[in-house]
This record gives structure tokens, C-alpha cells and sequence, in this order.
């Protein structure tokens, strides 16, 4: 039978472990970064920025019809969901993040 040195599975944990704390770690800090600011002025940024975005483009809610949403359900039934949602989220968050990069702030 084919044996599985200790230091091989210790290795295997030791790099899963570093991965998800490095995951963890990425996800936490502000989605730009721009050397020398603190992240104070990345709050003022981005008030401001998204303020702007929705001036340009507000929220326009639509009725979803049901078509978009539709999915399957056990016994490969058919079920519609039908929902709000806001017809402008997608140019909205295109503003914002060019305002974002007007300012010197650049996507991580």
C-alpha cells in the first residue's frame, strides 16, 4: 500500500492554511489602494464618488418579469422568481469607479 509521508500531509495543511489566510486578508482592505493614503481619504474618496455615481445615475427600479430568473426546482419543474431590481447599477457602478480612478486610485 502506498504510504503518505507525515511531512507531505503537514506541508499540504501548512499551504491550505497560508491560502485561506491570504484570501482572508485580501478581502479585507478597501477594493483600491493608492500609495501614500491613508484610509481616511479612501473614505472621503469614496463618499464622494459614489455620491456622483448616483447623482449621474440614479436608482430605477423595474419589475423583473421572470424570464431572467427563471431556474429549476426539484422534479424539473419550472418556477419563476419575479423581483425588483435597480435598472442602473450596472452604468452607476462604471461611474463610480471611473470617478474612483480619476482621483489616483487604482483597483487591487
Amino acid at each position: 500500500m502506498f504510504k503518505v509521508s507525515p511531512y507531505c500531509l503537514f506541508s499540504r495543511k501548512r499551504t491550505i492554511l497560508m491560502a485561506a489566510i491570504l484570501f482572508l486578508l485580501y478581502g479585507c482592505g478597501p477594493p483600491y489602494v493608492q500609495p501614500g493614503k491613508t484610509p481616511e481619504q479612501f473614505d472621503v474618496d469614496d463618499k464622494e464618488c459614489k455620491a456622483a455615481a448616483l447623482e449621474v445615475c440614479p436608482p430605477k427600479l423595474e419589475w423583473n418579469s421572470g424570464r431572467e430568473s427563471m431556474r429549476f426546482e426539484r422534479n424539473n419543474t419550472k418556477e419563476r422568481g419575479y423581483h425588483w431590481w435597480d435598472a442602473n447599477l450596472n452604468q452607476r457602478s462604471i461611474v463610480y469607479n471611473e470617478c474612483m480612478e480619476t482621483k489616483g486610485w487604482k483597483k487591487r
